[in-house]
């Protein structure tokens, strides 16, 4: 399948949910649902989960690539490969919610790469655009 199919596939899954259940702790649920590349490898789907995150200008998509992320934080490897592609999505955000959001996956992989996430966040603090 190609990234289009994927996001078309987590967005028709959203829609359904939406018109059902608008809130947040339904959505979580829905976000454990397999989706067709729920077997792929944690690259592979985080890989999937990028592309949502950038592409859309949609919350709750991107509340469901955070949710993705979310129950991988207690794999070291994991959050190791996630930092090279999340610390690009604090670009996309421009909401306390998701801010907060990223913050707590971000404090883990510190934990775990203090060097590397450390000189990232001296960069993001001394950045004009808060």
């Amino acid at each position: 399948m190609k990234q289009a199919d994927y996001q078309n596939e987590v967005r028709e899954v959203l829609a359904h949910v939406g018109a059902i259940h608008g809130n947040g702790p339904l959505h979580r649920l829905e976000s454990k649902r397999r989706y067709s590349f729920s077997g792929l490898l944690f690259t592979e789907q985080l890989a999937i989960w990028d592309q949502v995150w950038r592409s859309q200008d949609n919350f709750r998509m991107r509340l469901h690539a955070y949710f993705f992320l979310e129950r991988h934080m207690k794999n070291t490897a994991e959050l190791l490969e996630m930092w090279p592609v999340i610390m690009r999505w604090q670009e996309y955000v421009d909401d306390w919610g998701f801010c907060d959001a990223l913050a707590k996956i971000y404090t883990k992989i510190l934990a775990v790469a203090p060097e590397e996430v450390y000189s990232q966040l001296k960069k993001w603090n001394t950045d004009p655009n808060p």
